[in-house]
Formats: structure tokens, C-alpha cells, sequence
């Protein structure tokens, strides 16, 4: 039966018929019993190893160093420029008891 290029169904069933071949193809990167890489997946990394390597170490550093420079700068802060509104002794009063009652529960 004839689908048109245009159709799901002939879409779906190319999927289909690559996926059957790409899955039935033994790979030649890695071993098929232990999933170890093959020489040839070794030696096609190894020019890349380094360059990745120092990819790592930038973008590590630029987020150790993020991550640092907030940790330093919050816990420097003691947020006296943050007014607390006033509140009333009875009400201190109160949220005094409620939390009393909570560690009681605890």
C-alpha cells in the first residue's frame, strides 16, 4: 500500500524500519557483553580529551566562583536595613505562648 511523504503513517513506519536496522547493527564503540570501549572509541576521544578537560575546570570555576562570592556576600549581611514593623507587647505576648506550645509538641 502507498503512503504519501505526507502521511503519519509513512512517517511512523520509516521511524520504524531505521530504528530495526540502527537496533540490529552491532556497535563498534563499545563491547556487546561488558559495554567496555573498543580502541577505536579510545584513540577517536583522546584528541579531545584535554580540550574537555579545561572546559571542565572554566565552567566549574566560573560556578564555584558564583557560588562563593553569594555564599560570602549573604552571610555578611545582617539585614538591619530591613525595618521591622512594631508590635505590641500583647501580641509578643501571644506569639510567645504559640511558640512555647509548638516546642512542647515537638
Amino acid at each position: 500500500m502507498w503512503y504519501s511523504p505526507s502521511s503519519a503513517r509513512f512517517l511512523f513506519s520509516f521511524q520504524q524500519d531505521i530504528f530495526a536496522t540502527m537496533s540490529n547493527r552491532a556497535s563498534t564503540y563499545y563491547t556487546k557483553g561488558n559495554h567496555v570501549m573498543s580502541p577505536a572509541l579510545l584513540r577517536a576521544r583522546k584528541p579531545y580529551f584535554w580540550r574537555n578537560m579545561a572546559g571542565l575546570v572554566v565552567l566549574g570555576g566560573i560556578s564555584a566562583s558564583v557560588y562563593i562570592y553569594t555564599y560570602t556576600f549573604l552571610t555578611k549581611d545582617d539585614f538591619e536595613d530591613i525595618p521591622i514593623p512594631p508590635i505590641s507587647d500583647e501580641k509578643l505576648a501571644v506569639l510567645k505562648k504559640e511558640y512555647e506550645a509548638s516546642k512542647q509538641k515537638k
